[in-house]
């Protein structure tokens, strides 16, 4: 555009003739006539792309503008996150942050990470390493006296035998174990109740002996252990 009006400007001073082509003739013009409309359309189309031109530059600004501080305020929340959880885990005790083991950080405690193995390994013990027995017994569901003197003398009468053992659990146990001669089958640690289980894993209380009487809150027992593992506590 500056370039065009330079022309303009420089033919009118100099009273130059311009000249322009026709389809059917020449003709010049002075410069005190007007100049022809394509001219007009000439620089109306110049300056119409030089302001389009303008548009899109200051548009193309305004988007990297827009860009670069969304840009910015993400990373300025990102690092009031960083350091608002940077000041809550320096500001936490040793024994509620995060523990951290040959370089790894690991998202618990060193308390509850403790606790974790602790539990575990008695999970452990118990469903892997557990105590275990198989045997017998003998149920008289009542806790008097008299049928603890009973039970004495049947144990006496049974000695060490487990045949005697069945058969007298058969005719006189009150458990509806005595239909297979009061066997148990395989139980763990901590399966009965805790005066059974002290007397059936009592390391005192020999294997294939008859032992009792037991007290529980069933009445009172004879047992009869025929294999037994222990581990130790």
């Amino acid at each position: 555009a500056e370039a065009l009006k330079l022309i303009t400007d420089r033919s009118q001073h100099t009273n130059t003739t311009i000249l322009f082509s026709h389809p059917t003739k020449r003709f010049g013009t002075s410069p005190t006539n007007s100049f022809p409309s394509h001219i007009e359309v000439l620089k109306s189309r110049s300056i119409l792309k030089v302001a389009m031109c303008r548009k899109r530059v200051l548009l193309s600004h305004a988007l990297i503008s827009l860009w670069v501080s969304s840009s910015l305020a993400q990373q300025d929340t990102q690092d009031d996150a960083f350091d608002i959880r940077s000041t809550r885990a320096t500001s936490k005790p040793w024994y509620s942050s995060d523990t951290s083991i040959f370089g790894f950080t690991i998202p618990v405690s060193p308390v509850t990470l403790l606790i974790s193995i602790l539990a575990i390994w008695n999970i452990y013990r118990e469903l892997i390493k557990a105590s275990r027995a198989t045997g017998s017994h003998i149920l008289l569901d009542d806790s008097s006296d008299a049928t603890k003197k009973k039970l004495e003398a049947a144990k006496k009468e049974i000695g060490n035998d487990p045949n005697k053992f069945a058969k007298y659990a058969r005719e006189h146990s009150q458990c509806p174990s005595k239909e297979n001669g009061g066997f148990l089958g395989t139980w763990k640690r901590g399966d009965m109740d805790p005066n059974f289980d002290k007397a059936a894993f009592d390391p005192l209380n020999e294997v294939n002996t008859t032992i009792g009487p037991v007290k529980t809150h069933f009445g009172y027992h004879l047992l009869f252990i025929k294999e037994r593992t222990l581990i130790d506590k």
